[in-house]
């Protein structure tokens, strides 16, 4: 879990210490429930190979971020990131620069886009 897009609520309160332990929460409780709440303002849909995984990030996360993270989720190789492009899956597919922030790769998305459709790609 990756606290950047991720919190962890207990009674409608956000836990953020990460020495806080069950007894320090309630002695007295034997339920206790913890919800986990997405902090993501933007979500990437990411296809490679028939496979599909969506990954949370902001508007200043860098893409070549969402390819690692892409790339160790999906299991493949990211020893040499470059033999990968990144496609934005728009009505003009566009290729995708890894130094760019994702602010710049919503831009070629409706405004209201909150899920940004790309492709991730062997280079040929």
């Amino acid at each position: 879990m990756n606290k950047d897009y991720y919190c962890l609520t207990f009674d409608d309160s956000t836990l953020n210490d990460d020495d806080l332990s069950v007894e320090d929460i309630n002695e007295n409780k034997t339920d206790i429930q913890f919800r986990m709440i997405s902090t993501a303002s933007i979500h990437c849909l990411i296809t490679h190979s028939g496979k599909t995984i969506t990954l949370p990030c902001r508007e200043d996360t860098q893409v070549l971020s969402i390819v690692t993270e892409a790339l160790q989720t999906l299991r493949l190789p990211n020893d040499n990131i470059n033999m990968y492009e990144l496609i934005a899956l728009t009505d003009d597919p566009t290729r995708i620069e890894f130094d760019l922030p994702i602010e710049d790769v919503k831009q070629l998305f409706s405004s209201d886009t909150a899920t940004i459709a790309l492709e991730l790609k062997k280079n040929e």
